[in-house]
């Protein structure tokens, strides 16, 4: 017989069960708060954020590229340009399950068919054969591509504005990512080539300039990249109709180069004949325009071709090449001379074909002759190293290198900023031994680039003022207006104007009196000067004959320099120079109209 529950037990019992009610009651109002809690954090609190960190979570952003700015030449001609391009990706995580949709009357915006026949398979093969023929591959090949496990998979590059709506109208856009792209044109082949240089598109699409003017302006050509953002679906696939958060990419700005591309045509067709002809190693010339700097050709011959990987290797050797002047100096130490007033162009000496310096050095003429009563401007025009010398005799050997390093700018790069430009090479005073003093006066013991001794003598032809050579004339903004570029560096006076003007005088006697005739253009008033120098090198002797040419006279406009490079000497430096500084004249004279010289007032005598 069970035993009874005593008053006592009771109460006790009664005490546990009101606990345990108070306890379950308590958890139960506890828990109901914390999920009050809970839902207010939710929804009030962490809910505004929470939605953002898993849209973000959804989201994906790629890059907008820049258009690239178009490089013209003077006259608006297009010497590099963009055209627009695709990178095509695939999500390979969704494409081995995506189902063809058979196309009927009403889901003609969205089904899927090849030449108006069913896809006839799903997945990868299925997405293989729609890609097949817009991309130009087979189809088993692209279905090796679309196998895998990446969530971005290129699958094709440089593909035209053409195919990629070929694609879009495949009805598969939600699987792949059709990025803009651009590649560099150069529709002008080796003309200009290695000076307009090249720009090529990395494999992220970002265009890499790597030579010439594409990467002299790569900054203001480049522009400024964008941003689009985008939502995925859970299966990782982009909704097409999400709204996009897009930042718009900042185009880059339009060069307009001083280069005239009929001149640079010109211009290099007479390099690639004359080097042919007297087997020579290297043909460069330039072409200046005297009042801006302006250059309106520069070029050598056998030009590779604009986006090469040959330029990209090779720069430019217009640009790149240094060699020995010779006597073309000549006519920079006249400069030198007047302007220090330590002679003038009718000054006269008794000129030998040889000397003995104080350091007991001998300077040579370049032929037997005896000694003749010559005026500064008659030993320039015959190019008399003796006759040279003895008129410098005075001139102190840091004023030379003053002259020719800090204001001639020989020795030093231009301020053009061409990449792979040559420095050459003039050294200091105190470097100098007994015979290279004195050498330097007619360019030996020296080394410069063509453009370095081009734009000395169009610093004589403005008026003693250095203008500052430069490969661009204007710069196009944002708005579409062209506005004219400044320099960096400001154009200098390098010798007065009355010493540039008495030194043209000599320039213009050497064609008409005396060692120059041949450079005369009838009805034109032109002046220059030849030079010859020897380069010793391990292979032999290499020989550098040069003219550098202005016209015309009463109104000086341009500067041309022709420089022949080669081991033959086949022809002389009148016959292998001249005739083609005059073809070059000639075709200026014609494309830009410029009209006959009236005539001289005075030209300085020879003797």
């Amino acid at each position: 017989m069970a035993e009874s529950t005593t008053p006592t037990e009771k109460r006790v019992l009664g005490d546990i069960a009101k606990k345990r009610a108070r306890y379950l009651l308590s958890a139960l109002v506890l828990g109901f708060l914390v999920l009050i809690a809970g839902s207010f954090y939710i929804q009030i609190i962490y809910g505004p954020g929470g939605a953002q960190e898993a849209k973000a979570a959804r989201q994906d952003e790629v890059e907008i590229p820049a258009h690239r700015g178009t490089i013209y030449d003077a006259t608006g001609s297009v010497l590099a340009s963009s055209v627009d391009r695709y990178v095509i990706a695939i999500d390979q995580t969704i494409a081995s399950d995506w189902v063809a949709i058979d196309c009927n009357a009403s889901n003609q915006s969205y089904c899927h068919q090849i030449d108006g026949h069913p896809v006839g398979a799903n997945g990868v093969v299925g997405l293989a054969r729609l890609l097949s023929k817009p991309l130009g591959r087979s189809s088993q090949e692209l279905a090796y591509d679309l196998l895998g496990d990446s969530r971005y998979k290129i699958i094709a590059r440089d593909i035209t504005p053409e195919v990629q709506r070929q694609i879009e109208d495949l009805h598969i856009v939600g699987l792949l990512q059709m990025f803009a792209t651009s590649s560099r044109f150069y529709p002008n082949g080796n003309v200009a080539g290695s000076e307009v240089g090249v720009a090529t598109t990395n494999p992220d699409g970002q265009i890499n300039a790597q030579a010439g003017m594409e990467l002299l302006f790569d900054e203001k050509l480049s522009g400024q990249n964008g941003l689009r953002r985008f939502e995925r679906g859970g299966a990782g696939e982009r909704i097409p109709t999400t709204a996009l958060d897009e930042t718009p990419a900042q185009d880059g700005h339009d060069i307009k180069s001083s280069i005239d591309m009929d001149v640079q045509w010109k211009v290099q067709q007479l390099l690639d004949a004359q080097c042919v002809k007297v087997k020579a190693q290297i043909c460069l010339s330039v072409v200046e325009r005297v009042k801006t700097g302006e250059i309106v050709a520069i070029a050598s011959n056998n030009e590779e071709s604009a986006g090469s990987r040959e330029v990209a290797e090779h720069g430019s050797r217009a640009f790149g090449t240094a060699f020995e002047p010779g006597s073309i100096v000549k006519t920079l130490t006249a400069g030198a001379l007047i302007d220090l007033g330590i002679a003038q162009a009718e000054s006269k000496y008794g000129v030998p074909d040889k000397i003995r310096t104080e350091f007991d050095q001998e300077i040579n003429d370049w032929h037997h002759h005896g000694t003749m009563t010559l005026t500064l401007s008659g030993i320039i025009g015959n190019s008399y190293n003796t006759g040279t010398t003895l008129a410098s005799k005075p001139w102190s050997l840091d004023s030379r290198y003053d002259y020719f390093f800090n204001k001639y700018g020989l020795g030093r790069l231009t301020g053009v900023g061409f990449p792979g430009e040559t420095e050459g090479l003039v050294y200091e005073p105190q470097l100098w031994d007994g015979r290279t003093r004195d050498l330097v006066l007619f360019g030996q013991g020296m080394s410069v680039s063509a453009l370095q001794i081009v734009n000395a003598y169009a610093s004589i032809a403005n008026g003693g003022v250095n203008p500052i050579p430069t490969l661009v004339s204007a710069t196009r903004t944002q708005g579409g207006q062209w506005e004219n570029a400044t320099k960096e560096e400001a154009p200098y006076r390098v010798i007065s104007a009355d010493a540039a003007g008495k030194t043209l005088g000599i320039l213009e006697s050497c064609v008409v009196l005396t060692g120059c005739k041949s450079a005369a253009i009838p009805e034109y008033r032109t002046g220059g000067k030849t030079g010859t120098a020897e380069m010793i090198t391990g292979a032999g002797t290499d020989l550098v004959h040069s003219y550098i040419g202005v016209f015309p006279m009463d109104d000086p406009q341009y500067v041309v320099g022709f420089f022949v490079k080669d081991r033959n000497d086949l022809m002389t430096t009148v016959s292998s120079t001249v005739p083609n500084f005059k073809q070059i004249a000639n075709f200026i004279i014609q494309k830009y109209g410029i009209p006959p010289s009236s005539p001289a007032a005075y030209i300085p005598p020879a003797s």
